[in-house]
C-alpha cells in the first residue's frame, strides 16, 4: 500500500515510493504492476501507465471507500520498470 497524507502530496514523496516499488519489482524480475488507487490518487496511477480496470467500493475501518484497480499490461510495465 501506498499512502501520502494530504498535507504532504505534491513534494515528489508518492513517485519516489513507487519508483522504489520499481526498482523492487526489477530485482525479482516482475513484469506487471497494479495498483488499486483512490479517488484522488487515480490521476497519478494513470499519469503513470496504470490503465483503471474498473471500480469497487470497500469497507475500511466502518466507512464505505471507493477505489479503482489499475494495472499495466507486460509491455508497458517492462517499459515502466526500464526507465529508471
Amino acid at each position: 500500500m501506498l499512502y501520502v497524507h494530504k498535507n504532504w502530496q505534491g513534494q515528489g514523496i508518492a513517485s519516489a515510493l513507487l519508483a522504489d516499488r520499481e526498482r523492487q519489482a526489477r530485482a525479482h524480475a516482475q513484469t506487471s504492476l497494479t495498483m488499486a488507487a483512490s479517488r484522488v490518487a487515480r490521476p497519478f496511477s494513470e499519469a503513470r501507465g496504470f490503465d483503471l480496470l474498473g471500480a469497487e467500493d470497500v469497507q475500511r475501518l466502518g466507512q464505505e471507500l471507493e477505489r479503482f484497480p489499475h494495472g499495466q499490461d507486460d509491455c508497458r510495465a517492462q517499459r515502466a520498470l526500464e526507465i529508471h
